[in-house]
């Protein structure tokens, strides 16, 4: 199987903001969450 990797920047947009902001966030709340990885260095 081959992986691939996608920026955390998507995240942001459907369907990855779908799980990251589960079971119901709001834009600001996605956003804050990925600013929280980002300071986790995760990339």
């Amino acid at each position: 199987m081959a992986h691939s990797f996608i920026s955390i920047k998507k995240f942001a947009e459907e369907p990855y903001s779908n799980v990251l902001g589960y079971p119901n966030a709001t834009n600001r709340q996605i956003k804050s969450r990925i600013a929280e990885l980002e300071k986790l260095k995760i990339k």
